[in-house]
């Protein structure tokens, strides 16, 4: 295990400052800070010139204080646990339980040095608070600093932001919603907010130690071996590992629908049969369903162990002990009926009539995107007068070809379907799809933004609502289209393929060489990122510098690509049951090149407390659902695979394409119907007979409750007891908490 060197002597958090803000005013920052026990070690200059950097952080006993205060749960061994409590607990668990850390108490809480996943963390001499506790405590003593105290008269800093007019000046939503309107409200108004509404700070981020992140990262890398997920979380925090650890467990997961596609491939390619008339196919759509059901159950037991492990089991909420009222939340001042304190109103009523003003919005764009794909389809011969002119009707009249555009994908054309050229219309579309993501992706910030979430955790849920639901449009809806209107699994196949390739090279390039080159070029020489792990003088590393003008690290990005490739391995089973082998492959490449951007080319993100993936796991469960209606879809009417058990019931016309037979078409609907609902009701059984949470898990957690409920109660009853005060039992008994 790592020792962190003192936190009085290492920079946590950097905050930059842009031209905007005077000397002046940076200065008087920086007394507020440090009058609120928050040091800075350092105020450079930029590389421009124009920008000014702090480097901040606290001391450990603030640490501690602001631990208490946001009730993280710490490890806490337990020598000081009743005898007669020892017989109800495991050998496990008589060496530590995890609680809400108190200063006060007596209890050692401190981390086991013993234990093999701690091998890669990073803890303080204490052993008591790792890098991400750090990080987060620190940024919420920060986040919580007023611009002045409430008995505090107009002090410099004050004078000085109203000598820059931001007590008037500043946007009117703002200024009425913080009440900004004399300075003796200044001490209602948050300082980091009012300096980032006014743009004055472009930078607000952990900062990385550059030995312990490289050791990681080596670690990380090397091959057959799992991820050191204890030793990420406690450098990178929850929220970040989660994902991680969710992609190792889906990327090994897929091994046993990859192997039945990969098996059915095989023998489908000996037998010489095509997609459309394979009667295994069906059976890999069957296996996918279940495997993705069964996958999504223990995934969420998998996520129980590590919340578990982490102390972080019952934590529903981001910031467990802390407010979850987002810092950018604005409403109307008034007095809580609760509390009796002050606090923020926002009408419920005038937020969902927002959400509808979003959902309009969003509607309208994924129309544009839809006009984008039926273009696509046009140039890439897929709506063209010779293909399927029977499904036309009369005049070869389709409602969605275009013959101004599908002209360039006949024989001889320029996008010739024979020619290499054939791809670049699969090109632009993939060009098209990402530039409308990247425009719809600051839509949706701003529409999420304007609807005003008072909670961190729904704004982020809305926002990720958004932009799933118009990537995932632009991903699935022209599959969907040859699927079911076209009607032709051939055409599913090579879509797929093409999409499902092409996506896996962009996100190598894009998101990992492109990154990396343009950092190297930004950067010119690579700074030695040497620092001394162990030192009394302040750890000032010169790769600081060059860390703040890395992009922000954005998990977005990483969770949509690996949840829209399991779209393609589920939803589409019946039509590529080669895509789980594949993505076996891609996604082995996938997380080692999301780690390399976390270590290289991004910034280190905040530490945020989590107990599962979020509304993530909610999405895949979606998708689950309605694979089964697609793929009983794809074996029914877009393919020839249910006319191979059925032939009776189908007709087949000149062109070779098959019919429902006059009178029977009830038959095979009903069929349909009982395979897609048995698949439905399978998943709901299945779910509802293995708990999320392993009954082991829900035993420890009851046990540590129970222990921590008797530790109170021999604390009260030592305390209040006055025969032991006659015999002198201390009043700061170490079960006192």
């Amino acid at each position: 295990m790592v020792t962190l060197p003192p936190v009085e002597t290492t920079p946590l958090l950097v905050v930059r400052f842009n031209d905007k803000a005077s000397p002046r005013l940076i200065e008087l920052v920086k007394q507020r800070l440090q009058k609120c026990r928050i040091n800075s070690l350092s105020c450079d200059a930029n590389d421009d010139g124009i920008s000014e950097v702090l480097y901040l952080t606290t001391e450990q006993h603030d640490l501690k204080l602001e631990a208490e205060h946001n009730g993280l749960i710490k490890t806490a061994k337990m020598a000081d646990v009743p005898q007669s409590l020892t017989k109800f607990v495991t050998r496990e668990e008589k060496i530590e339980i995890t609680k809400p850390y108190n200063p006060r108490s007596k209890d050692d809480f401190t981390v086991s040095t013993e234990r093999e996943e701690n091998k890669f963390s990073g803890y303080d001499k204490e052993g008591l608070f790792n890098s991400s506790d750090r990080v987060r405590l620190l940024r919420s003593m920060l986040e919580s600093i007023t611009v002045s105290d409430e008995d505090e008269k107009t002090s410099l800093l004050e004078q000085e932001l109203n000598e820059a007019n931001l007590g008037t000046n500043f946007p009117k939503s703002f200024r009425i919603n913080h009440k900004i309107t004399s300075l003796d409200n200044y001490h209602h108004t948050y300082l980091c907010d009012l300096l980032r509404e006014n743009d004055m700070i472009d930078v607000l981020a952990p900062v990385h130690i550059p030995y312990l992140r490289d050791k990681l990262w080596v670690e990380s890398m090397r091959f057959l071996k799992r991820l050191p997920l204890q030793g990420l979380r406690d450098y990178y925090g929850e929220e970040v590992t989660y994902y991680f650890a969710w992609q190792e467990f889906y990327m090994y997961s897929l091994f046993f629908p990859g192997l039945s596609g990969l098996i059915i491939n095989i023998i489908r390619n000996y037998r010489g049969h095509s997609i459309d008339e394979c009667t295994l196919t069906p059976f890999h759509g069957l296996i996918t369903f279940i495997w993705a059901i069964v996958f999504l159950k223990f995934w969420s037991r998998k996520e129980s162990r590590l919340a578990y492990s982490w102390g972080t089991l019952k934590s529903q909420t981001e910031g467990r002990g802390t407010s979850s009222m987002r810092h950018g939340f604005k409403g109307k001042t008034v007095i809580s009926k609760v509390t009796g304190k002050p606090a923020k109103y926002y009408s419920p009523v005038l937020r969902r009539l927002k959400y509808i003003v979003s959902a309009l919005v969003t509607l309208v764009l994924l129309s544009a995107a839809f006009f984008v794909m039926i273009l696509s389809l046009n140039l890439q011969g897929y709506i063209s007068e010779e293909h399927d002119a029977d499904r036309w009707g009369d005049g070869l009249v389709h409602p969605f070809h275009f013959p101004a555009v599908a002209i360039y994908a006949i024989k001889g054309g320029l996008f010739d379907p024979v020619s290499y050229s054939s791809y670049v219309p699969i090109m632009l579309h993939a060009a098209g799809v990402l530039l409308m993501n990247t425009g719809y992706s600051i839509v949706a910030e701003r529409l999420t933004k304007w609807e005003n979430h008072k909670a961190s955790v729904s704004h982020k849920n809305s926002l990720i609502l958004k932009r799933f639901f118009f990537e995932a449009f632009d991903a699935y809806l022209i599959l969907f289209y040859l699927a079911f209107y076209e009607q032709d699994v051939l055409k599913v196949r090579s879509e797929l393929i093409s999409l499902f390739h092409m996506d896996t090279f962009r996100r190598l390039f894009l998101e990992g060489l492109v990154p990396f080159l343009y950092q190297k070029l930004s950067n010119g020489k690579k700074t030695n990122t040497a620092v001394a792990k162990k030192t009394d003088e302040v750890v000032k590393d010169p790769s600081l510098d060059q860390d703040i003008k890395k992009d922000e690290y954005e998990q977005f990005d990483d969770y949509i690509e690996s949840v829209i490739q399991f779209g393609y391995v589920t939803l589409f089973a019946s039509a590529y049951p080669l895509a789980a082998f594949v993505a076996i492959a891609a996604c082995s490449i996938e997380y080692r090149l999301d780690l390399f951007k976390l270590t290289k080319t991004c910034m280190r993100p905040e530490s945020v407390l989590r107990n599962d993936i979020g509304i993530w796991k909610y999405l895949l469960k979606s998708i689950v659902w309605l694979s089964a209606f697609t793929n009983c879809l794809i074996f029914s009417f877009s393919s020839m695979q249910m006319y191979q058990y059925l032939p009776g019931y189908f007709t087949l016309d000149k062109t070779g394409e098959h019919n429902l037979k006059p009178g029977n078409g009830w038959i095979i609907i009903l069929i349909i119907f009982a395979i897609e609902r048995f698949l439905i009701i399978f998943g709901i059984l299945f779910d509802f007979a293995i708990p999320s949470t392993p009954p082991d898990v829900k035993m420890k957690e009851r046990r540590r409750d129970f222990i921590f409920f008797q530790q109170n109660q021999s604390a009260r009853s030592i305390l209040w007891n006055p025969d032991q005060k006659k015999r002198g039992m201390p009043q700061d008994n170490p079960l006192h908490e």
